[in-house]
């Protein structure tokens, strides 16, 4: 498992020194599209379903799959180096995503100290390892190679994690929010973008969430993820750095759970909360929620299990096309991937198992596999 873990830091590393002996013009942008408890049910046509894990195959039978209308993810599997046998470091995210983030095992954050007395019994598989000041991190390493940098979307491996949470849990029954504590959650939320782009050394970090955006003790009228406002801050970044090699780390709270939900998740005010406030108007770089229900109508599959995958997808239909206007496509590793998946949570096997595809139109055009 160890190998398989690692091979990912160690095609961004080969990706990162490649990048050091050329030219800026020549260097490769690196993409990383990051899901949350995503299946390789999850994955839709383009994914060889039979080669999923264990997990998901039925007692009797061949596996049952919903119909996943995802037509850029599909291309993009179709087009990609795909990973069969590829392990994440842990069945739970916030310990699989500081390994992305920081090459090393939860073992190694320094935390472990001081949440653990002496003696005691350590759970690390769902343990929350925090980055420490001045270590080496995903972003560091392409900002010391000359790149621009930039995180946008959840996070969870920060030490204001816990004044964050503190903060947001003496308000959670509060409806509607006072003018003073909107204020108070505003600055805290703004305090910690700051941090985040002082720990992770980016040029750039916005629309950041600290947590699951849909935890319970967020107040209504912040909860839950806005995909809309995350995908707008990733275009934004692609634009104002398109004419320089750039680092995106863009990791979004979906489908954590629930395929579905698009109704919830994307009606008119759940698409206008942030946690800086309610925007006026919802970013124009989605469809609209029913459009997108009657299209997973129209290919036979039922919206409510699957409607949140299919706007994702949107997302990342939204980021490549950005790419190509921008001239940056051909020359952009795209690498797309699961912090675990939602199946067999908290198994070492089966939930560490994911979806993970690498694709680089410059250099391949055409789907290769390997189970290494």
């Amino acid at each position: 498992m160890k190998k398989r873990t690692f091979l990912l830091i160690a095609v961004l590393l080969s990706a990162m020194g490649a990048a050091c002996a050329v030219q800026a013009a020549e260097k490769p942008n690196v993409v990383v599209f990051f899901m949350d408890d995503l299946d390789f049910s999850g994955m839709g046509a383009g994914y060889d379903l039979m080669q999923v894990s264990s997990s998901e195959r039925l007692n009797d039978g061949e596996p049952e799959f919903p119909v996943i209308v995802t037509p850029h993810t599909d291309t993009l599997v179709e087009q990609s180096l795909v990973f069969d046998k590829f392990f994440i470091t842990s069945p739970v995210c916030t310990p699989s995503r500081f390994s992305l983030l920081t090459g090393k095992y939860a073992s190694t954050a320094y935390n472990l100290k001081n949440d653990f007395a002496p003696g005691q019994s350590v759970h690390l598989i769902d343990w929350t390892p925090h980055v420490k000041q001045g270590q080496y991190t995903l972003p560091g390493m392409f900002k010391s190679a000359g790149y621009r940098t930039g995180i946008v979307g959840k996070l969870h491996c920060e030490d204001g994690y816990y004044k964050m949470s503190a903060l947001y849990r003496k308000y959670t029954k509060q409806d509607p929010l006072s003018p003073e504590v909107e204020a108070e959650l505003t600055a805290a939320h703004w305090d910690f973008v700051s941090e985040v782009k002082e720990l992770y050394q980016c040029d750039y970090a916005d629309r950041i969430y600290f947590d699951n955006a849909e935890s319970k003790y967020f107040p209504k009228q912040v909860k839950g993820f806005n995909l809309d406002w995350c995908t707008e801050g990733a275009l934004d970044f692609l634009e104002a750095n398109k004419d320089e090699p750039f680092f995106l780390y863009f990791s979004v709270n979906y489908p954590h759970g629930v395929s579905g939900a698009g109704r919830t998740r994307f009606s008119e005010t759940a698409r206008r909360k942030t946690p800086v406030g309610m925007l006026d108007t919802i970013p124009g770089v989605l469809p609209d929620v029913e459009v997108v229900r009657q299209q997973i109508r129209d290919a036979g599959g039922n919206p409510n299990e699957t409607d949140s995958l299919t706007m994702v997808d949107y997302a990342l239909g939204a980021i490549e096309q950005k790419l190509r206007d921008t001239g940056n496509y051909e020359n952009t590793i795209f690498i797309y991937l699961s912090d675990h998946q939602k199946l067999a949570k908290n198994n070492p096997h089966g939930a560490a198992h994911v979806p993970c595809v690498i694709r680089w139109p410059a250099k391949f055009k055409q789907q290769w596999r390997t189970d290494a």
